[in-house]
């Protein structure tokens, strides 16, 4: 009789453990996956005010400076990174180094080429600056698409110097579709790879566990 009872404990007490295991697993898979889906959610509605600033960096855009010395001039130019839109700017400054003196009467291009051209000189749109603005001559690329572009500063006289072979100063854009797909890409991993993730679910688990006792 007493080893009767000995072996119902036993397989109670077993019971109860398997029972307890399985709420146990029951209640850290579901804080996982909550946490995941609030952190999902978190990620969305940052994305969304990060798009917004995303649309705020397209405007100003990252820019690349590049510089240009002669014995005479030092050329300054700035490039948009990529290119988003007609609203995108190269700008180019030309100081004569003896006199300190920023030049105006110069005659210079902007070269814009599409990256998938290969090369081919009638694929180049040859741009004059818009406007001058704090000692920078100002050119709109005007383009409308995302793509690769190969830029290109030509520059054919300064002042009383023609220059037979231009002066260039050159660069080429990253594709800002691929900019934004891999940024898109790593964002999802960054959610489901944080450890803030599994710190939640562990939290949420033990609250849950507390509760349900």
């Amino acid at each position: 009789m007493h080893t009767k009872f000995f072996l119902t404990k036993k397989v109670k007490m077993k019971t109860t453990y398997i029972q307890n295991l399985t709420l146990l697993v029951a209640v850290v898979f579901c804080s996982v996956y909550l946490s995941g889906c609030m952190m999902a959610g978190m990620g969305m509605m940052h994305g969304d005010n990060s798009h917004g600033m995303n649309m705020e960096d397209h405007n100003s855009n990252r820019v690349i400076i590049k510089e240009f010395n002669t014995g005479e001039y030092k050329i300054t130019a700035e490039f948009p990174s990529s290119i988003h839109g007609k609203a995108d700017v190269c700008r180019i400054k030309i100081l004569n180094k003896a006199a300190n003196t920023l030049q105006t009467d110069v005659e210079i291009y902007l070269e814009v080429l599409h990256a998938n051209t290969n090369g081919h000189e009638d694929h180049t749109i040859k741009i004059k600056h818009s406007k001058y603005e704090n000692g920078y001559f100002v050119f709109l690329p005007n383009v409308s698409s995302n793509d690769s572009y190969n830029l290109a500063f030509a520059i054919e006289r300064i002042k009383t110097n023609i220059f037979s072979d231009p002066i260039r100063i050159e660069y080429s854009t990253e594709n800002n579709s691929e900019m934004g797909d891999s940024h898109s890409h790593s964002d999802s991993e960054s959610i489901f790879s944080s450890p803030v993730l599994y710190i939640g679910a562990v939290a949420m688990a033990v609250m849950m566990i507390f509760m349900l006792r």
